[in-house]
């Protein structure tokens, strides 16, 4: 409903035109124009001139909350959190996808993109999507494409590297750590600070190793920023089983539990069965009647210690691109994520033309190349 509403501003009071609605219930005002002071108002009124105001401004309040008021009204989130929450293994009626895109090294400018099923094994979606969004680029730019793909180890098979070779494409991409157990027992004195001024403290090292079946150019990084955020999670994982371990020994120690031993034994073996847990959590199951049996358990302080030096903070990375410097091939795939993020998507294959961008090294390579 249209009013005019008037705003003292020290000795005057300027007038307004404002509408308003109901937003959550509540009235309030949606929009407002400025019609001046009672003046000029009166002067418009009666037919005479006024001097037109140099700039005017327009205003709307409201919109977020009316909007919002119509999502929850509609559930919208719900079912947004409905396709997004289960994990793929439970999500097989769902409507999922996932997304390639093809961006520019400089830049991360889309070109292209293809959407394929996202509650599939992205390592079977895979060859699919490459020849799919390489197919789609030749047809576009109208050459054939030389390009380098980057992903992560969900997409990783022997027939997927050869597929790539087939097609021409370079890649960059990350093969689980403990797939490589002798370069993460490698010293920390081997590696390297890469570039302060684009990855702070980060270090690496390189080597050549077998991945799926042929010897590759692989670079072992070590992040801080990483290290620091896996002591937390773990932190948290290992307090949820040492919870569920104390629980579980104070129903023993009553000595009423009728379960056998076989049965506490798989309960033990759940509660230590998240990743690492059973590295560092040590238990010791006694007796042999239910009402005998008793749980001691304790931290592993040393194995603790050696598993942060061995796994936290480290990822490695695999490459066909020999002659690439160390630091652009991090940038390559740390960009991987800045594109996901920009496209709101999960687990992104990301391509960049290499025609279309530099030719050699560029300090600007926040996305992929």
């Amino acid at each position: 409903m249209p009013s005019i509403i008037g705003k003292r501003r020290g000795a005057r009071t300027y007038y307004y035109l404002a509408e308003s609605a109901r937003v959550d219930g509540k009235p309030r005002i949606v929009s407002q124009e400025y019609l001046g002071t009672a003046e000029e108002v009166m002067a418009r009124l009666k037919g005479g001139d006024t001097e037109l105001p140099e700039r005017t401004q327009h205003r709307r309040f409201g919109e977020v909350a009316a909007t919002w008021s119509i999502i929850d009204e509609l559930g919208i989130a719900e079912v947004v959190d409905q396709v997004s929450g289960p994990g793929r293994a439970e999500a097989t009626d769902l409507r999922l996808v996932g997304l390639g895109l093809v961006v520019t090294r400089d830049g991360g400018i889309p070109l292209l993109s293809h959407a394929y099923p996202g509650n599939r094994p992205d390592v079977t979606q895979f060859p699919a999507l490459a020849e799919a969004v390489i197919g789609r680029y030749g047809d576009v730019l109208g050459d054939a494409p030389q390009a380098t793909i980057v992903f992560d180890a969900g997409q990783n098979s022997a027939d997927n590297f050869t597929r790539l070779a087939r097609l021409g494409l370079h890649f960059v991409g990350s093969v689980p750590p403990s797939d490589h157990p002798g370069l993460l027992a490698r010293p920390a004195t081997d590696r390297h600070l890469v570039d302060v001024e684009r990855f702070d403290q980060l270090t690496a090292l390189e080597d050549r190793v077998s991945v799926l079946g042929a010897v590759r150019r692989v670079v072992l990084t070590h992040s801080p920023g990483l290290h620091q955020a896996q002591q937390v999670g773990f932190a948290q994982t290992v307090g949820k089983a040492s919870g569920q371990l104390t629980e579980l020994a104070a129903r023993l120690e009553r000595g009423k539990t009728r379960r056998l031993r076989q049965a506490v034994e798989a309960d033990i073996d759940r509660i230590v069965k998240p990743r690492w847990v059973g590295r560092v959590l040590r238990t010791e199951l006694t007796g042999a009647t239910p009402a005998d049996l008793r749980l001691r358990w304790w931290i592993d302080a040393a194995a603790h210690a050696e598993l942060e030096e061995e796994i936290f903070g480290k990822r490695i990375l695999v490459t066909d691109h020999d002659e690439w410097p160390i630091a652009e091939m991090i940038a390559a795939y740390r960009s991987q994520a800045e594109s996901r993020r920009d496209s709101a998507s999960s687990k992104t294959p990301t391509w960049c033309p290499s025609r279309r961008c530099s030719t050699g090294p560029t300090k600007r390579s926040a996305s992929i190349c």
